[in-house]
């Protein structure tokens, strides 16, 4: 693998490890300041944020439901690198999520400068998180 695919790699990994570890100075460090992050769908998840700091917030009340992300793949390429999952969630109230998704992180200088979620199922997103007003 070539370097600069290699490097991409590691980022996708480190975004990984710092997502299920909750370390929110570690993924500010991986996220450029003016980072834009595309989230498909019709959920209050979903649409356009702008920002490190908005960026974070918005990954806090994600994982805050207790979603198990399954990493199935780390596929690297010449302006980044794209995370698939599967995640599987169930809330108290007996909503369920399962989903498959992928996150394409563009990198740059070695930090994430642009985020695109692709999903399986946006409305199944929507029906877990809500739909957006």
């Amino acid at each position: 693998m070539p370097e600069l695919e290699s490097a991409h790699a590691e980022v996708g990994r480190r975004f990984r490890e710092v997502l299920v570890a909750r370390d929110w100075p570690g993924l500010a460090d991986l996220l450029a300041e003016d980072v834009i992050w595309e989230f498909p769908g019709d959920a209050v998840i979903s649409g356009t944020v702008r920002g490190r700091d908005s960026v974070i917030e918005r990954y806090r009340s994600i994982v805050s439901r207790e979603i198990d992300a399954e990493l199935l793949q780390v596929m690297s390429g010449r302006n980044g690198v794209a995370l698939s999952f599967h995640n599987t969630a169930q809330d108290e109230s007996g909503r369920s999520l399962d989903q498959y998704m992928v996150n394409a992180l563009f990198v740059s200088d070695g930090r994430i400068e642009r985020m695109e979620t692709f999903l399986s199922n946006p409305d199944g997103v929507a029906d877990y998180f809500g739909a957006a007003a």
